[in-house]
């Protein structure tokens, strides 16, 4: 597996589903990168993304295989990018 296999590279535009507080929230892909994670008893590379929030600039890393993660696609009403409770 190599970056290239990333579906979400440096500058995309994504949206983020937070299990808790059952919501998308959109951010920006500021960096990747490829680090081993356990999945199944097996030790794999996988995609990580260090998004920056939209609404208010919360950075954070994600590993692409626990998270949900889509690519953003605008809408008239940027809704899902409304402050956050908690996480």
């Amino acid at each position: 597996m190599s970056d290239r296999d990333n579906p979400f590279p440096k500058g995309s535009r994504v949206e983020v589903w937070w299990t808790g507080e059952r919501q998308w929230y959109i951010a920006t892909v500021t960096d990747t990168r490829l680090e081993p994670h356990r999945v199944k008893g097996k030790d794999v590379l996988c995609h990580e993304l260090h998004c920056q929030y939209v609404l208010d600039g919360l950075e954070q890393w994600h590993s692409l295989h626990n998270n949900r993660v889509r690519h953003f696609v605008s809408k008239s009403n940027d809704a899902g990018a409304r402050r956050r409770l908690s996480k």
